[in-house]
């Protein structure tokens, strides 16, 4: 599996990945981290876009935050929580989208909780979280942001659907290379 995030020399039969199949190998790497938490999850993906090996990284950065905060909310899920992972490319806009929509638990959705997802908004917002990205708990929102921001085209939303379901949406910024695939 750690050969999977190893850049490839230019020329040496770069390894390329459907971009259903890159959520796969980050889904993957990220729960092996994770003992004792088995989400159901559910990919589906749009576009033909192929994903270099070396960009396998910043797909895997997307993924591990969305199933380390499905794990932190969802413990008290009955059953296994389900965890929605669409992928869809936009050439046009040189973007990929990722949106992941995960049970939560009862009361995760609380006055607390909201109010600190507005403290990580109003810092992604005003781009001062360039410090507390360095923090252990509840970093991982503002790590995609400082990843998402690098581009203009990069976005990152988040927050309750209803009661039961959470969302994150993130946009990546990328461009097409005739020589060597998508770069993200």
């Amino acid at each position: 599996m750690s050969e999977w995030f190893v850049r490839q020399e230019v020329g040496q039969g770069m390894h390329r990945y459907t971009l259903e199949q890159a959520v796969e190998i980050a889904s993957e790497s990220a729960l092996r981290g994770m003992r004792n938490f088995e989400p159901e999850i559910h990919i589906a993906s749009t576009g033909d876009v192929l994903i270099a090996a070396s960009e396998l990284v910043v797909i895997a950065d997307v993924i591990r935050v969305a199933l380390g905060n499905v794990k932190a909310h969802s413990k008290k899920v009955r059953g296994r929580p389900k965890v929605e992972i669409d992928v869809v490319e936009n050439l046009e806009e040189e973007i990929i989208k990722f949106r992941v929509v995960s049970d939560i638990a009862p009361g995760v959705r609380c006055d607390e909780t909201e109010r600190k997802l507005d403290e990580i908004r109003s810092d992604i917002n005003a781009k001062t979280y360039g410090i507390k990205v360095r923090s252990e708990g509840g970093s991982g929102l503002r790590k995609l942001a400082s990843i998402v921001h690098q581009s203009t085209k990069g976005r990152i939303e988040f927050g309750f659907m209803s009661d039961e379901k959470f969302f994150l949406d993130v946009d990546l910024s990328f461009f097409v290379s005739s020589q060597f695939g998508v770069v993200a």
